[in-house]
């Protein structure tokens, strides 16, 4: 009796360890999944913020290139009016 016992044991241990296997590798796999999916994620935002940064830049350098036309377009009215006004004018 002892004998078929200890067998059953040995059964049952060897059911739960193979239930107790089964349980990890589906924990596992849906740990997978998640990893997938953050993984995922984090790519398209990843993706997304460069976009933004390139746009960001051109912009910028549109700007820059906006502030130093205007700047050089002072310079020449700036330049005339001291060229004007170097002539001996009486107009200022």
């Amino acid at each position: 009796m002892a004998l078929q016992y200890t067998d059953f044991n040995r059964q049952s241990m060897g059911a739960f360890n193979q239930g107790q296997q089964i349980g990890d590798n589906y924990v596992q796999g849906q740990l997978n999944n998640e990893k997938r999916e953050r993984t995922s994620m984090l790519d398209a935002q990843n993706e997304q913020l460069a976009a933004q940064t390139a746009s960001d830049k051109a912009i910028t350098m549109g700007q820059r290139e906006d502030q130093h036309k205007q700047r050089t377009e002072q310079h020449g009215q700036d330049t005339e009016i001291k060229k004007h006004t170097l002539t001996n004018c009486s107009c200022v």
